[in-house]
């Protein structure tokens, strides 16, 4: 959210408003308010306008830059548990935002090391299966690779 603001002499300022100048399209609120939600960003640059009037048609402008950074395996938090027992709660692996890594190869491992689940892009679609089958409770290992790097760890099934 950007949040701008004015005053002048008397404190009465008439109208706001805010204008996208630099950047890839991006979706947002209304335009004529001090507040302007922004949605819809990716890596890169933005620059927005934003123009204050007071009720004697005096103006003043000024203009804010967000730089947008590509986010890092590093930056996502990956749950450590989950439990795909049917009860439409915490029944798949979902790691939030994990989309805004690009295409990102999974692999998971049983304790002994055997490779039981491999996807190629994943999509937060983990239900603790191998071939089908509901794998039982206890420890898994993943491996996460992106364009921004790898990251591994554990995860634990329970029911």
């Amino acid at each position: 959210m950007l949040n701008g603001s004015g005053t002048d002499e008397d404190g009465t300022i008439s109208r706001y408003e805010w204008e996208q100048i630099s950047g890839d399209n991006t979706t947002t609120s209304e335009l004529n308010f001090a507040q302007l939600m922004v949605g819809g960003l990716h890596e890169g640059e933005y620059q927005f306008k934003f123009t204050v009037t007071d009720n004697q048609g005096l103006t003043d402008t000024d203009t804010i830059k967000i730089t947008v950074l590509p986010l890092s395996i590093e930056d996502v938090n990956i749950p450590r548990l989950f439990s795909p027992n049917g009860d439409g709660i915490n029944d798949y692996w979902e790691i939030v935002n994990i989309q805004a890594l690009g295409e990102v190869d999974l692999r998971i491992y049983d304790s002994k090391g055997n490779e039981i689940y491999h996807s190629k892009n994943y999509t937060n679609d983990w239900g603790g299966t191998s071939n089908g089958r509901l794998l039982p409770s206890g420890p898994y290992f993943y491996e996460i690779s992106t364009r921004s790097g790898s990251r591994r760890g554990g995860v634990r099934i329970i029911y």
